[in-house]
């Protein structure tokens, strides 16, 4: 009996040793680099790089229709362009990561549009290999890395340019547009933005009123990496990882498609600034979308003013396009609402809210529907 017990334990801890040292097929090809995904799945694609006003290197990526080779990017090309920005602590595979026919940007490429994904600074497609200082947040993303990638998708497309942030992404869009930075702007298209977090979940709310976000600020300047663990988990315990969203961002209806949640594991947790992290905390904290907090002292050298100053998004003038799930967690209705209100009593030219039923937060990425992009693709089209 003690054998048969002994023999049992080895061969359980074999297993788990195999499970988590070799991986699948599947497993394999979600680990591959974007590009050669987007080979393997017969998009055409092209990589781009541009430097920002602060001297970062910034990649964007660009697909066409699936099967398209023979006339993407071909002289007299004139899908619209449209770009794609990433989450906290994400990249851009976020947006071709769910199954072909629910992931947003493989639904834009084969309805026709241009799509770009601009990539996260400090993320592994936009890493610190020029060891620039890495004192930045949304706020440099925003003010820096989107409206030089703006100016970059004009130039090659002659066209207007129209974006869709999602969580993270939606803030930098917001920076970028208060601060009178983006030029040749379409329509934007803001998902589930962090601008009004005071009603984020408990686990949430503890974090960002801990002293964790100021001590790894003055401890170190970049966090996150991608984790075997994280990958192995979610794909073998679906049940741990959907209680982890649940803390952070999507209620239990939300319909989040679990099987793949080890595919955007196998790209998180991607790198960022501790000083990011710091100023989504104060977000929370503040209750509202202020620019970064350096206490009292230097808040007057920068912002001639004892704290710090709030964007001004009722002087955004473009057309503003909010969509929301109403089982997210972390933003909730009452905050799109104050935040449409603040759009629509300002000068933006057209304000719509768009509410989701099925949807939470990760879910407009990696839900089991995207019943959302038909709305965006009809007011893409509206001309």
């Amino acid at each position: 009996m003690k054998k048969f017990c002994l023999y049992s334990f080895l061969g359980f801890l074999i297993a788990c040793v195999a499970v988590y040292f070799i991986d699948t097929e599947d497993e394999i090809f979600w680990l591959k680099p974007f590009s050669e995904r987007m080979e393997i799945q017969n998009y055409p694609h092209q990589t781009h790089f541009f430097i920002t006003e602060d001297k970062w290197n910034i990649t964007i990526f660009r697909i066409a229709a699936k099967g398209s080779h023979e006339t993407a990017f071909k002289k007299g090309y004139r899908a619209k362009p449209i770009i794609l920005i990433p989450q906290l602590l994400n990249c851009v595979d976020s947006y071709v990561i769910n199954d072909e026919e629910l992931s947003p940007a493989f639904i834009l490429a084969n309805a026709g549009f241009d799509v770009w994904l601009v990539t996260n600074r400090g993320s592994e497609y936009s890493p610190n290999l020029d060891k620039v200082e890495e004192e930045y947040s949304f706020h440099e993303m925003g003010y820096y890395d989107l409206p030089m990638a703006f100016e970059y998708v004009h130039n090659i497309t002659n066209q207007k340019v129209s974006g869709l942030g999602h969580s993270q992404g939606a803030n930098v869009i917001l920076v970028a547009l208060s601060e009178k930075r983006l030029n040749y702007v379409d329509k934007v298209f803001i998902i589930a933005p962090g601008t009004h977090i005071k009603s984020a979940s408990y686990f949430t709310d503890w974090l960002a009123k801990s002293n964790l976000p100021e001590d790894l600020y003055k401890s170190q300047k970049q966090v996150g990496s991608k984790t075997r663990f994280g990958n192995k988990m979610s794909k073998y315990t679906p049940f741990i990882s959907r209680t982890i969203t649940l803390f952070f961002c999507d209620g239990w209806e939300s319909e989040l498609n679990m099987k793949n949640v080890f595919r955007i594991a196998s790209h998180d947790l991607q790198p960022t600034s501790t000083k990011n992290l710091l100023h989504w905390a104060q977000l929370k904290r503040l209750g509202g979308f202020f620019k970064f907090d350096y206490g009292k002292e230097k808040n007057l050298q920068i912002y001639k003013q004892a704290n710090p100053p709030e964007y001004d998004l009722s002087n955004i003038t473009e057309s503003i396009h909010i969509f929301h799930g109403i089982h997210d967690i972390l933003t909730t209705k009452e905050e799109m609402m104050e935040l449409y209100n603040t759009f629509k009593n300002g000068k933006a030219k057209n304000v719509t809210y768009q509410e989701y039923e099925r949807s939470g937060h990760i879910s407009f990425v990696l839900g089991k529907s995207a019943e959302y992009t038909k709305d965006l693709i009809r007011i893409l089209n509206d001309d």
